[in-house]
């Protein structure tokens, strides 16, 4: 997408930049790019790092903890994670006292794990199909369940036509405005993405440098989309 294409859409919500490495060095220096250049959180993907140590990572953010999202995602679900479902959750749970930051937790693992992960606040509930859009009814249903377990509810499918993203923008008229965050992956799910933050998404989800989803634009994109300069 060319800047000099782009709309300028006048809303304000919090650009997320995703950073996924392998060492939390470059983690930490990447993210600190990110918001140098203007985005209001990070997303640190976890399951990249070849090693997650819980009590280092709370050490190297701790002066940016409200800035930062903290995701160590399953493998069904679009992970990297090497170790056991086990050990996952067991890193999940060490992490949830970082109390400034919010960590992104799928709603597969909450329901599974319901007596060793029960907070709801400063938790998203995720939720990811890498193949398809479900049907209307199923994502209504979902987010219901999701609904009641986090403080929001993260919503993302894949679009295999243009119309998957009307399915996932029509959510929004049946969540609180600044609860749910739905938009479609893929080249073609590039639109709901853009959209979302007007009908009531509180944080949209950039690239800053790298790729990591496909589908997903530019930090300076949605600065520009949104009148940041």
């Amino acid at each position: 997408m060319k800047n000099n294409a782009l709309m300028n859409f006048n809303v304000k919500p919090k650009i997320c930049v995703s950073v996924a490495e392998s060492n939390l060095i470059l983690t930490k220096k990447k993210a600190k790019i990110a918001l140098d250049d203007g985005a209001d959180l990070v997303e640190l993907r976890l399951d990249f790092l070849s090693i997650i140590e819980p009590i280092r990572i709370k050490k190297e953010f701790e002066k940016i903890n409200e800035k930062i999202i903290l995701t160590v995602r399953r493998k069904d679900e679009g992970g990297k994670f090497k170790q056991s479902e086990s050990k996952r959750i067991e890193i999940i749970e060490q992490l949830t006292d970082m109390n400034d930051s919010l960590k992104d937790i799928e709603l597969r693992t909450i329901l599974e794990n319901k007596k060793k992960i029960n907070r709801k606040k400063n938790i998203i509930i995720s939720w990811h199909d890498f193949n398809k859009t479900p049907t209307s009814n199923k994502l209504e249903k979902l987010t219901k369940l999701a609904s009641n377990h986090g403080q929001y509810i993260k919503i993302v499918p894949t679009a295999q036509t243009l119309q998957d993203n009307k399915r996932i923008i029509e959510l929004y008229s049946k969540q609180r405005k600044g609860k749910l965050i739905a938009f479609c992956m893929g080249n073609k799910g590039s639109i709901s993405r853009i959209l979302s933050p007007l009908v009531g998404a509180p944080i949209v989800f950039a690239y800053h440098k790298k790729k990591i989803a496909p589908g997903q634009l530019s930090l300076k994109e949605l600065k520009i989309l949104y009148g940041e300069k």
